[in-house]
């Protein structure tokens, strides 16, 4: 489930509590999609970055957030990597529910990749690497876990200008929520992102 919204979402404040309805009767894992860098806090997801990415939303009146391409993805955001190495960290956050509190399956979404390095994947109960080729792209690496975990670590290596569409915690059924705030947005720019990249990623 994609819940968009202004700025009354902001913070999982709606979605977090439409997860923990939806997940305690019907099952399922984790906060769902995330932003590589994370501006506004979340009650439900803590998250770090370790070292330099550009955030790009298709949203907003600055021109500086914005990229002349239209691959924003679902989020209608993205994120470039501008180092060699790039460090994404999540764990549980300060109002998590029982079952958004932990995941079992992790979802990369990567845009265009300019260049070939590895991600390796970090956490309590799995973990592994997956190669990217330069020019590959887009796709989706998938990860899942022998047992669900509470925190998460992925590292980005060697892939500068790569596109980070968003990261996935969840799980491998069940419901999941995704919270996707937009600062400001009315809801008239979906038809600015690129569709046919999309519905690829989509029928992943």
């Amino acid at each position: 489930i994609m819940h968009y919204g202004d700025s009354q979402i902001e913070g999982d404040r709606i979605s977090n509590e439409l997860r923990r309805g939806l997940q305690g009767r019907f099952g399922g894992l984790g906060p769902g999609l995330l932003p590589l860098e994370q501006p506004i806090g979340s009650a439900t997801v803590s998250q770090s970055l370790v070292e330099k990415a550009y955030r790009y939303i298709l949203w907003g009146s600055s021109p500086d957030f914005r990229e002349e391409h239209r691959r924003y993805g679902p989020m209608l955001s993205l994120g470039v990597i501008d180092s060699s190495l790039v460090v994404w960290r999540a764990s549980k956050g300060y109002d998590a529910p029982d079952s958004a509190d932990r995941f079992s399956s992790i979802r990369l979404l990567i845009g265009q990749n300019d260049s070939s390095g590895v991600v390796r994947l970090s956490c309590s109960t799995g973990g592994g690497t997956k190669e990217l080729a330069a020019g590959s792209g887009p796709e989706i690496l998938h990860w899942d876990l022998s047992f669900p975990a509470q925190r998460a670590e992925l590292s980005f290596e060697g892939i500068q200008g790569l596109e980070v569409l968003g990261i996935s915690l969840e799980s491998r059924s069940g419901v999941v929520v995704y919270n996707l705030g937009m600062r400001g947005c009315s809801g008239t720019i979906f038809s600015q992102a690129d569709a046919s990249q999309n519905k690829r990623l989509f029928s992943m």
